[in-house]
């Protein structure tokens, strides 16, 4: 029965073809006749596709049911050949998927066959060799496509054109260190460049002005614009640094191609203000280069972002960040010191808009205002522009006529910083504008009014009241701007105190002892610090102050010794500048003070810092408790001491009930109680008596 079955299905293919020669009526429905009303040939062509879509209808039926009759009946032949089509037509869909699979990545999406040549190590030793002989100009573009080649692995996100497959880390070694060592010598000797400096005026000899310049130019462009690609990309400080080095020699080559440079600026000015202290020190190295050999535009480019970026970088002070701090303030100086012209007009501008803040705090008298003011990007820039005009106005070559005349309204800034809120919260900020007028005034030789500044804290501190609470830890103004409470009511800021007062007046002192008028300069001071000691009751404030007193005192003794041997006439500017010149070339008492209570300085500071590194080292100290197997052996060891004790508790079989005492025991305490009671009595009589 089964097998009738099978066969009236396998013939079933024949019966679409007499079924087709029906007539049309058998294949419209009466209720399609509206839609098929136009004419009879569209009759027609509908009955004949719908006649071919019925054809293989029919004939993926008839194979599903030869499907199921292979399965079962394996020996007919007809089976054997569909079972031997449908197995080739099932393989040739999994290739041609496989096919598909090939063209396609992970995501599904297509991509084209990479017919990329691959790089080797031999290739490089062989491009290595050639680089360092004779003038390969075909190998330098080579090297240039390989370095591109390189960097779409490194790189995400870059599209370029490439003609070199550069697989694995190895290989991409292999690349830098071809470029960094090699690269540059065979363009020097391509160029005929000889040394990059030219001797007359000490200046970087540009690229450009090399014999085939031309021929290169496009290669050493790419090349240039692909290693301040891989520096923008690297976080490694080591890798970084040997890219800085290498870029650092290529700058000649820079200065060629206008838009490359300031890619460059910005990428230096980056690393300078952010990253770490040994990239930070190439970058300024590389600026500097920069700086000394383009032109204004350039060096107005980079002297405005310098600032900015330091005055961005500067918001935040700790023990971490001042040394970063202190850095880029010696650097912009350097910077600024090659164009002066240039420079009086960055720092005119800067400084107008610091008075312009202060202005505004002053007029308006808000939280908001005073906040633009007290804060270390304003205290640092003081520091800043005051170290550059110390540094600047008086050099070896003379004084700096424009930058001197920035002197004046900077010292009218500093002392308006100073009295827009003179209250002990901000003697912190004080004496940072305190000393950026001692540095100023010290290298400059301009008289700054400091005396009164620190002689204030007297009159607004009582050091003779009872601090509130002693803290361990000191106070350090450096990383300080304002004291909360609980500072304030320490003793360790009363200690702080005295001693930055000391430090002040003698730095700025040392410096003036040497003038013909120091006694009558200093009198004030005197007659201040002899008013503070008879106050003053705490004795170890008062024998700082006296120390200091006998120091000042000494000066004026030896000031007016060497007045009174001098015959010139006051009048004369010159005499008096020699005497002074003799004077300081003498050695005064505080100068040889200084350099002696400087170097002390210096020591307690260095002592206190590896003190730090030293506790900081350290590990917190742990508790070794003894184990059970020492517990017994001591035990056994000293056993009539612990005859009382078991080995399950320490203390809860311990019997704290007092022992009974024998009766001499009590007759002698009776006696003792009875001496004290009468020796009571006796004193109270004479107290009595006394009255």
């Amino acid at each position: 029965m089964s097998k009738a079955m099978s066969k009236s299905k396998v013939e079933r293919p024949t019966k679409p073809d007499e079924e087709m020669e029906t007539s049309d009526d058998d294949y419209i429905d009466p209720k399609m006749e509206k839609y098929f009303k136009d004419t009879k040939d569209k009759i027609q062509e509908k009955l004949s596709l719908n006649g071919k879509q019925n054809k293989k209808v029919i004939k993926q039926e008839d194979e599903d049911d030869d499907f199921e009759d292979i399965s079962d009946f394996e020996e007919e032949e007809e089976e054997d050949d569909d079972e031997e089509e449908m197995d080739e037509g099932e393989s040739s869909e999994e290739e041609a998927e496989e096919n598909s699979d090939g063209d396609k990545n992970e995501e599904g999406e297509e991509i084209d066959v990479d017919e990329r040549k691959k790089l080797t190590l031999k290739t490089i030793n062989n491009w290595s060799r050639k680089l360092a002989e004779g003038k390969p100009i075909k190998i330098v573009n080579e090297v240039a496509k390989a370095l591109k080649s390189a960097l779409l692995n490194v790189i995400p996100n870059r599209k370029a054109d490439s003609s070199y497959r550069v697989d694995g880390s190895e290989m991409f070694n292999a690349v830098i260190r071809l470029c960094i060592r090699d690269f540059f010598p065979c363009l020097l000797r391509i160029l005929n460049l000889g040394s990059v400096k030219s001797d007359a005026d000490k200046k970087l000899k540009l690229a450009s002005s090399g014999e085939n310049w031309k021929k290169l130019k496009i290669p050493v462009r790419s090349y240039l614009d692909d290693m301040l690609a891989l520096a923008f990309n690297l976080n490694e400080p080591e890798v970084l640094n040997a890219i800085l080095r290498h870029i650092r020699l290529l700058i000649n080559f820079y200065l060629c191609f206008p838009k490359t440079l300031k890619l460059l600026i910005k990428l230096l000015i980056q690393i300078w203000s952010q990253n770490d202290e040994k990239s930070r020190l190439i970058a300024f190295v590389c600026l500097h280069k920069i700086v000394a050999n383009t032109h204004e535009k350039n060096q107005n480019f980079i002297f405005k972002n310098l600032y900015l970026s330091f005055a961005r970088n500067s918001k935040f002070t700790s023990i971490n960040t001042l040394p970063l701090i202190n850095f880029m303030q010696r650097s912009l100086i350097e910077i600024y010191a090659l164009n002066p012209k240039m420079a009086y007009e960055h720092v005119f501008v800067f400084i107008r808009q610091l008075g312009i803040h202060l202005r505004n705090a002053m007029n308006l008298k808000k939280k908001e205002s005073y906040q633009a003011v007290y804060n270390w990007q304003f205290v640092h820039s003081l520091v800043l522009w005051s170290k550059l005009l110390s540094a600047q106005v008086k050099t070896s070559q003379g004084v700096d006529e424009y930058l001197h005349q920035l002197i004046y309204p900077l010292t009218q800034i500093i002392i308006g910083t100073i009295k827009l809120i003179p209250t002990p919260r901000y003697y912190p900020l004080r004496f940072h504008c305190v000393n950026a007028l001692i540095t100023l005034s010290n290298s400059t030789d301009v008289f700054i009014p400091i005396i009164p500044f620190i002689l204030e804290v007297f009159d607004i501190t009582d050091f003779n009241k009872k601090h509130a609470t002693i803290s361990v830890k000191q106070l350090n103004f450096s990383f300080m701007l304002k004291l909360n409470k609980q500072q304030l009511q320490d003793k360790a800021f009363k200690d702080v105190l005295i001693d930055i007062i000391y430090d002040s007046l003698i730095l700025y002192l040392q410096h003036q002892s040497c003038d013909i008028a120091f006694p009558e300069l200093v009198l004030p001071l005197i007659i201040r610090i002899k008013e503070f000691l008879k106050k003053c009751k705490n004795t170890s404030y008062c024998k700082v102050m006296k120390g200091l007193l006998d120091k000042i005192q000494e000066n004026c003794k030896f000031i007016e010794d060497r007045r009174n041997k001098a015959t010139f006439n006051l009048k004369d500017k010159k005499q008096v500048d020699f005497w002074t010149e003799k004077t300081k070339e003498a050695g005064t008492p505080l100068i040889n003070w200084y350099s002696r209570y400087k170097t002390l300085r210096e020591r307690e500071i260095l002592m206190e810092i590896s003190n730090k590194d030293y506790i900081s080292q350290n590990n917190v100290p742990l508790i070794e408790r003894p184990s059970n197997e020492q517990r017994e052996e001591e035990r056994k060891e000293f056993g009539e001491l612990f005859v009382n004790l078991e080995d399950d508790s320490d203390t809860e079989s311990l019997d704290f009930v007092p022992k009974k005492k024998t009766e001499q025991e009590e007759v002698s305490e009776i006696e003792s109680e009875d001496q004290f009671s009468d020796a009571g009595q006796e004193e109270e009589d004479e107290d009595q008596d006394s009255e």
